[in-house]
C-alpha cells in the first residue's frame, strides 16, 4: 500500500513496529492474542492516496499462526486530519477484527494481549 509514496509520507516508525510485531508473532512462546495499531499513508492502485488506521492482530487458524490486519480509511490524501477521533476508529477496527476471527474459526478473546514477562518485547 505504500509503493509510490514520497518518503515524507511514509512512517518509518510505524513500518518498524509492524515488522517487529510480525517477527515476534513467529515466536510461539512470546505471547498470544497480541496486536499493534498504526496510522499511515497508503496509495491505491490508481495512484490516489489515503490515510489508514491499521490494526494488526496475531491469531491461530487451523493450528497456523497468522497476522490479520484490519485497515480503515481515515481520510483522503497523505496527511492525517488531526481532528479525527482515533479511539472511534480503534473500536470499529476491533469490531471488524472480532467478526473476521469468528469467520476464520479462530479463538476470539476480548482480553488484552498476554505478554511473557521474561521477554523484553511489548506491543499494544
Amino acid at each position: 500500500f505504500q509503493d509510490g509514496l514520497p518518503a515524507h509520507a511514509v512512517s518509518r516508525s510505524a513500518n518498524s513496529k509492524i515488522k517487529a510485531f510480525c517477527e515476534a508473532c513467529t515466536q510461539r512462546e512470546l505471547f498470544r492474542n497480541g496486536e499493534v495499531a498504526c496510522i499511515q499513508a497508503c496509495q491505491r492502485g490508481d495512484g490516489t492516496r489515503f490515510v489508514a488506521y491499521q490494526l494488526f492482530h496475531s491469531c491461530q487458524v487451523q493450528g497456523r499462526c497468522l497476522v490479520l490486519c484490519v485497515q480503515l480509511e481515515l481520510c483522503e490524501g497523505d496527511r492525517p486530519n488531526m481532528k479525527i477521533d482515533v479511539a472511534q476508529f480503534h473500536e470499529e477496527a476491533r469490531v471488524q477484527l472480532l467478526q473476521a476471527l469468528k469467520c476464520l474459526g479462530s479463538p476470539v478473546s476480548l482480553e488484552p494481549p498476554i505478554l511473557d514477562h521474561e521477554k523484553d518485547v511489548a506491543f499494544r
